[in-house]
């Protein structure tokens, strides 16, 4: 920690213009230095900040549900937890309670931790008015902390030669100095208050400043799930670091089970009976058992469909255009880049004028597009799918972009099967706000697309691998069968009422025991290899997370590979020599391949080929409205 603070003290005190090279000198210095450096310590944030009193009505215009007030308790350990389903107001729960701990003294800061950049955009905005409803005029400005945007409360920069950035002047014409933490993706932890991706708290580059930054906020964690063993590791040595400088945590999740609920707060992992018998929604945190709380008092019926498309994507396109047709905001979420693009093209071709679309051109959103791309993508999603949607038939094709913190309110659902944690995940972007133009849905619809053969039998071997089933996006699967049985045997769930049934049932490990044997000996031992596989991840995250409570001295600094969110090899960031012309007319001068993209690459010249094509070696990448892409070879 104190290396991290002598880091942000360089930084802060390398600011030649608050900090002139030429002077003053001698004796004046002294007190010069004293009186400029206080400045710039408050003109960045880092001064203590009171907070004005109010409640929670004060803060965000509406009454507090049982849990939100509830949240604020006093009582719920270092790490706490809420657990409630979707769209139920756990952001301004979290923010409650960042309130109530910065008004007891344990925290200043907040930084807003979401698994995906469209989650982050998204949710910057809510924040940083809830920031000046409680500050007023003197509020401290939110950080969007997700490299690319430069964007600090209402105002946006731009960047410049030298490292420079040119700010807009947004609603409050702020002073540069409180958008620092912003202008450069190293220091957003050291923001007053930042909604960011979960990625800035765990790359490895400049690590002890992102610590020493961080410890005093409030970090909280959103839509933390069960079934990714790696993330579980790796979220478990943050919060231990975290804590032991004297910061505080809380985690948020509508699906969490009780094995990985244990783990995260350090408890002892409950049997199965033990686990479906937690209340829901529920409070809890370390040494704090789960207390039931009252919830948002909407419950909703989803009728549940299993289909066998999950490889037929013109079958897919059909079912989601008919809904179109009859006025529908349709959602496919599909489990890789490949399967959403191959349904948003026969959806286009079907009926163009009812795809997702940028500008007039049909696309897909997942995350393999330039930043500049990427911000287009995920206004028009909130445009087109979010709350204040406009009624009419659409249909809108992504990936586990989609899945995750965003508030997408969709008619009708269509996924491919995923673990149980990760569907309900899905399904909390249906029917997600109360609406009166559903026509025939408006009772919730779901279906779920699985192999065409129900026997998924043939994803027990690597080469039976299909459609992120069994292979890298969702190994377990087991998980997968658990899953995929419980929802034929039950037509129409009950959200929120069955979601600790459901998550338990389909990932404790003692349900997927009893599923295995049942299926065979094949199954038990792929699910012993499975476990095997889990053991592993979380050993790799213990490897790969920096161990600070080592002496300084025996620190070994991975490289950024190490501590991705994922386990996979570098992605690599192409500064093309000369810009691309972009599918929604914006021109595309850098682009990220993931590093599993250009592992056969050999050689690094960066050639642009025509408008659409570029080289990097020897292989051939093109860019356009389904996103990049390796391309083949052209003569």
């Amino acid at each position: 920690m104190f290396a991290g603070l002598v880091t942000l003290a360089d930084w802060v005190g390398s600011d030649t213009t608050r900090f002139p090279v030429a002077g003053p000198h001698g004796a004046e210095r002294e007190a010069w230095r004293a009186t400029a450096a206080t400045a710039a310590v408050v003109a960045r944030g880092l001064a203590p900040l009171g907070t004005p009193p109010g409640d929670f009505a004060d803060a965000f215009g509406h009454a507090a549900y049982g849990f939100q007030a509830a949240a604020g308790a006093p009582d719920l350990g270092t790490v706490a937890l809420i657990e409630a389903e979707t769209g139920s107001g756990k952001t301004e729960a979290a923010l409650w309670r960042w309130l109530a701990l910065r008004r007891r003294g344990e925290v200043d800061g907040l930084f807003f931790a979401l698994p995906t950049r469209a989650a982050a955009v998204q949710l910057h905005a809510r924040i940083d008015a809830v920031m000046r409803r409680v500050w007023g005029e003197e509020a401290p400005r939110a950080v969007l902390a997700v490299p690319g945007y430069l964007c600090a409360g209402d105002a946006t920069g731009q960047a410049l030669p030298g490292f420079a950035v040119r700010w807009d002047a947004g609603d409050d014409a702020a002073p540069p100095d409180a958008r620092w933490a912003a202008e450069r993706a190293n220091r957003f932890l050291a923001a007053r208050g930042a909604v960011g991706t979960i990625d800035q708290t765990l790359l490895a580059k400049h690590a002890l400043f992102r610590a020493g930054a961080l410890a005093r906020s409030l970090l909280v964690l959103d839509e933390v799930y069960a079934s990714d063993a790696y993330m579980t590791g790796l979220l478990g040595r943050l919060l231990e670091h975290h804590v032991a400088v004297g910061g505080r945590a809380l985690l948020l999740s509508a699906t969490l089970g009780g094995e990985a609920r244990a783990r995260l707060l350090k408890a002892r992992s409950p049997s199965l009976e033990e686990a479906v018998a937690q209340p829901y929604p529920a409070l809890s945190g370390r040494g704090v058992a789960p207390r039931a709380v009252v919830g948002a008092s909407r419950s909703k019926r989803v009728t549940v469909e299993t289909a066998g498309l999950i490889a037929d994507a013109p079958a897919i396109a059909a079912r989601a255009v008919t809904a179109a047709r009859d006025g529908v905001a349709v959602l496919v979420v599909r489990n890789t880049v490949d399967g959403a693009v191959a349904v948003a093209r026969e959806v286009a071709a079907l009926a163009e004028e009812l795809a997702f679309a940028v500008g007039g051109v049909a696309t897909v959103h997942h995350g393999r597009f330039a930043a500049e791309d990427r911000a287009l993508l995920d206004a028009e999603v909130t445009r087109t799918f979010g709350k204040a949607r406009a009624a009419g038939g659409r249909v809108l094709v992504g990936t586990q972009t989609l899945e995750q913190s965003l508030d997408i309110d969709a008619d009708f659902l269509i996924t491919d099967l995923a673990p149980m944690d990760v569907l309900l995940q899905r399904v909390g972007r249906l029917h997600r706000h109360d609406r009166g133009d559903r026509g025939a849905f408006a009772a919730a619809r779901v279906v779920v697309l699985r192999p065409a053969d129900r026997d998924l039998s043939a994803l027990l071997e690597a080469k039976g691998a299909r459609h992120g089933l069994g292979g890298y996006v969702y190994p377990n699967v087991t998980q997968l069968e658990a899953t995929l049985a419980l929802l034929e045997r039950e037509a129409c769930i009950t959200i929120p009422q069955d979601n600790r049934r459901l998550v338990e049932q389909a990932l404790h490990r003692d349900a997927l025991k009893t599923v295995a044997r049942e299926r065979g000996s094949a199954w038990v031992n792929r699910l012993n290899d499975d476990r095997g596989g889990e053991s592993a991840k979380g050993d790799s995250a213990k490897i790969a997370a920096l161990d600070l409570s080592l002496p300084f001295t025996r620190l070994d600094f991975l490289d950024d590979t190490a501590a991705l969110t994922r386990l996979g090899a570098r992605d690599l960031l192409i500064d093309l020599p000369e810009p691309l012309t972009g599918p929604f007319g914006q021109p595309v001068a850098r682009v990220t391949i993931p590093g599993w993209m250009a592992d056969r690459v050999r050689g690094d010249a960066v050639v642009r080929i025509d408008e659409r094509h570029f080289a990097l070696g020897e292989g051939t990448f093109a860019y356009d409205q389904w996103g990049l892409r390796r391309d083949a070879p052209r003569g």
